[in-house]
C-alpha cells in the first residue's frame, strides 16, 4: 500500500502494457530537472564563495601595499567572478521553486500540462 503513496493521485509507474502512466512519467521528468536545478545551484553558490575569496585576497593585498597592476589585475577577476557568481545564484534560486510548482500542479490536475515541445 506504501507504493501507491509515491505517485500523485495514485498513479502506478505502469499500465498493464509497461508504459508509464503521463502524470508519473512527467513527475520523474520534473524531479530530474528539480535536481539538476539543485546541482546548478550547488555550483553556483561555489562560485559566489571563491569570488568572495578573490575580494578577500584583494583585501589583502591593497592593504599591503602590493603593486598597483597587481592590485587592478585581482580587483578586475573580483569583479567579474562576482558578477558571475551573483548571476548564477539569482538564476538557479528560482528553479527549485518553479518545478515543484509544475509538479503540484500536475498532481493536483492529474494530467501533465500542455507541452509545445515533442515528447519523443
Amino acid at each position: 500500500m506504501a507504493e501507491l503513496n509515491e505517485y500523485p493521485t495514485d498513479h502506478r509507474p505502469a499500465g498493464p502494457d509497461g508504459a508509464a502512466e503521463p502524470v508519473v512519467r512527467r513527475v520523474a521528468e520534473l524531479e530530474a530537472a528539480l535536481q539538476e536545478a539543485q546541482a546548478a545551484e550547488a555550483r553556483a553558490l561555489a562560485a559566489l564563495r571563491a569570488a568572495q575569496q578573490l575580494n578577500a585576497t584583494l583585501l589583502a593585498h591593497h592593504e599591503q601595499g602590493a603593486d598597483a597592476d597587481e592590485v587592478a589585475e585581482l580587483r578586475a577577476r573580483a569583479a567579474l567572478a562576482e558578477e558571475m557568481a551573483a548571476t548564477r545564484t539569482w538564476r538557479w534560486s528560482r528553479m527549485p521553486r518553479r518545478v515543484w510548482g509544475r509538479m503540484r500542479r500536475i498532481a493536483r490536475r492529474g494530467a501533465p500540462p500542455a507541452s509545445t515541445r515533442d515528447s519523443g
